[in-house]
């Protein structure tokens, strides 16, 4: 019986991942993979972006994995709302950087080491909204990709962090005790 609930409850939960992510996400993950890539393509092999593939970030993401995924829901909203394609993509690429909670200046900083432009050092600046609100077109491009982002990943936890107790739960069941 305890099985039978931890099963529904965790295809409730798909049903809404699915629903609001997971699908979308399927969609801009898959769309102009290539031309994504090539934007993308030098920061993605830096010694400072690779090192973010050790750090956790969102609880079962390395924050080299959200930043990617941010990069490419950013590179789907540019398309779609005229914002400068390169500018987004670039700074979604890269907006988490040496960044310590809220504290964005780091992934600012990282950017004018290496030579990006303004445009991508003012939407990373501004993408974390209450902080400092963006005042243009890609700073809220990229402000949104991050949002979406940290949605599918805050699903994918809440699906896993509920298998996980709903399986512990179901194992000490009195209900599984014949």
């Amino acid at each position: 019986m305890a099985n039978k609930i931890v099963k529904f409850i965790l295809g409730k939960i798909k049903f809404l991942e699915n629903k609001l992510f997971a699908k979308p996400a399927r969609r801009v993950l898959n769309e102009s993979v290539s031309q994504h890539s090539q934007l993308v393509a030098d920061l993605i092999v830096h010694p400072d972006v690779q090192y973010t593939k050790n750090i956790d970030h969102h609880r079962y993401h390395s924050r080299f994995d959200h930043m990617l995924l941010a990069s490419k829901f950013a590179y789907y909203f540019a398309l779609r709302t005229g914002a400068d394609i390169r500018v987004c993509v670039r700074a979604a690429a890269i907006h988490d950087v040496w960044t310590k909670g809220s504290y964005c200046l780091p992934a600012v900083e990282f950017a004018k080491k290496i030579g990006e432009p303004a445009a991508v050092q003012q939407a990373i600046a501004t993408h974390m909204v209450l902080n400092n609100p963006p005042r243009d077109k890609n700073g809220w491009v990229v402000a949104f990709a991050d949002e979406c982002a940290w949605g599918v990943e805050s699903l994918e936890w809440l699906r896993l962090i509920t298998r996980d107790f709903l399986g512990w739960l179901a194992a000490v069941s009195p209900l599984n005790i014949k």
